[in-house]
């Protein structure tokens, strides 16, 4: 056994066909470390002005263009207004942040890091009456996205698809993730018409909802994609074809 192969034994093989661990470890370090920085907030320190924690992560336009603090721009993400804000984006981002590093861990870390950085650049070009902003909704969308938005055109997917499941799969993925698309988009036109956001009660929550942070994260999807898509035909391997071609290498090479 080689030592490619003895690095490659225990781990699968991403679509483009380097070894990477098994776990969505980026996901897994994003959602604890948003739940540290909300802890501190509501459980060690008193609630009102002295959510330090929430305050100096947050993104605030003051400071970081007048004072030079350019890392709220990624940290503000990891901030909430309340629980129920933590829950909701949290729980969407653990769900599609492990399907999306374990499909295809390079483009799911382009469009994370993309997406981080525009869409605080979005709120302060789009919504100059916003000061602050906080949450993970706005890479949630992104993410999302990232997900449907190639089912649409699944042709390029077909090296790796079990064939007596690829007819109904070739018509029915891209109605499915057609109709995703088109109810995100119907939420986040009900979001700024309404003012209110869908899910999360932003009046108890005690923050104005900001759907320009939505559709900012789905266009900086879609521009990976269409990128990707453009620059190299990476054909995408569904998650259980991964990990048995991952293990049938292994075996071959010993």
């Amino acid at each position: 056994m080689n030592k490619q192969t003895m690095r490659c034994a225990n781990h699968r093989h991403s679509a483009v066909g380097e070894c990477t661990h098994s776990w969505p470890v980026v996901t897994l370090v994003v959602s604890v470390a948003s739940v540290i920085c909300c802890c501190c907030c509501w459980l060690l320190l008193p609630a009102g002005p002295a959510d330090a924690w929430a305050t100096a992560a947050q993104f605030d336009r003051a400071a970081v263009f007048e004072g030079g603090q350019w890392w709220r721009l990624i940290t503000c993400h990891l901030s909430h207004w309340s629980l129920d804000h933590l829950v909701w984006d949290l729980a969407v981002f653990v769900i599609l942040g492990t399907i999306l590093e374990m499909q295809n861990r390079r483009r799911y870390y382009v469009t994370l890091l993309i997406s981080a950085i525009v869409i605080p650049l979005a709120v302060w070009w789009l919504r100059p009456d916003l000061g602050t902003y906080r949450g993970l909704s706005g890479i949630d969308s992104a993410l999302f996205v990232l997900l449907a938005l190639p089912m649409l055109c699944p042709a390029t997917n077909t090296r790796n698809t079990q064939p007596m499941q690829w007819p109904i799969a070739r018509w029915i993925l891209p109605v499915l993730s057609g109709m995703a698309l088109v109810l995100f988009l119907g939420k986040c036109g009900y979001e700024a018409v309404a003012g209110t956001t869908l899910f999360v009660d932003s009046v108890s929550s005690g923050f104005i909802p900001s759907p320009e942070s939505h559709i900012a994260g789905a266009v900086a999807a879609g521009a990976v994609v269409l990128l990707i898509r453009t620059s190299v035909r990476v054909p995408e391997r569904p998650l259980h074809i991964a990990a048995r071609r991952g293990v049938d290498r292994s075996i071959e090479a010993v």
